[in-house]
């Protein structure tokens, strides 16, 4: 008993600087530290905040910038060529105009999935893209005419507003110089994005090459029955084309 009071007497100096020591030490790691990194995470919020309002801004000035006007008309020039729906009757009201134009006879017309479409053909198959297969439709058009109308056929495909080209070709030669030819079509559309871009992303403005595309697409004609103005959302249900 009397060694320990004794160690306590030698001791008891160090005693309350210790606990005041520890007291500190507490203090800084439960109170100081967390508080500092408090501060130190809201600093970087309020940078983040500050380059998100100035990026905010640099759209508003770009979107002021624009017209309006000749901003619809491009979009309806690409919602033409290449559709937001697979939109089937505007495909075949065209190919069907195509040929009547040029004097050809449309025998056949049929949807295809891309499981049934031939392997064997007079000429070779297009080289799928990856890119478009999963946004591409495909068209069996028996189309038969003299080899000028054929032609005449071909050429027109490739020069319409809507997006067409011919993958495969299976092409027989009849007296009288009558061509039939057995022609897989494909389409193309472009769904609308499930996800907005945020209002922080880089608006890219319209490159000289995007512009000269869309005005050579404007230049097309756009053959086959009036479907009315391209439409932004997914179609009717209602509609027997509509897959």
């Amino acid at each position: 008993m009397s060694s320990m009071r004794k160690t306590i007497r030698i001791y008891q100096g160090f005693f309350i600087p210790t606990v005041i020591y520890l007291v500190c030490t507490l203090v800084v790691f439960r109170g100081i530290l967390p508080g500092i990194e408090t501060v130190r995470k809201f600093y970087d919020d309020s940078n983040q905040i500050a380059r998100d309002v100035e990026a905010i801004r640099q759209h508003v000035r770009v979107l002021q910038n624009l017209d309006e006007t000749v901003l619809s008309s491009q979009v309806d020039t690409l919602v033409a060529a290449v559709p937001t729906g697979k939109n089937f009757p505007t495909m075949l009201s065209t190919i069907d105009t195509m040929a009547s134009q040029v004097g050809a006879s449309l025998i056949g017309l049929e949807i295809m999935t891309p499981g049934s479409i031939a392997t064997g053909s007079a000429l070779p198959p297009a080289k799928p893209d990856p890119q478009l297969s999963k946004n591409t439709i495909f068209v069996e058009a028996n189309v038969n005419g003299t080899g000028e109308q054929v032609n005449a056929f071909l050429d027109l495909l490739v020069g319409v507003r809507r997006l067409l080209r011919v993958s495969q070709a299976n092409v027989a030669y009849e007296p009288e110089d009558i061509v039939k030819t057995s022609l897989t079509i494909e389409g193309f559309f472009a769904p609308l994005p499930e996800v907005l871009s945020k209002p922080t992303d880089k608006i890219e403005p319209l490159s000289a090459k995007h512009e000269e595309l869309i005005a050579r697409l404007n230049s097309y004609n756009i053959l086959g029955q009036d479907m009315g103005p391209p439409q932004l959302v997914p179609g009717d249900k209602t509609n027997p084309f509509s897959l």
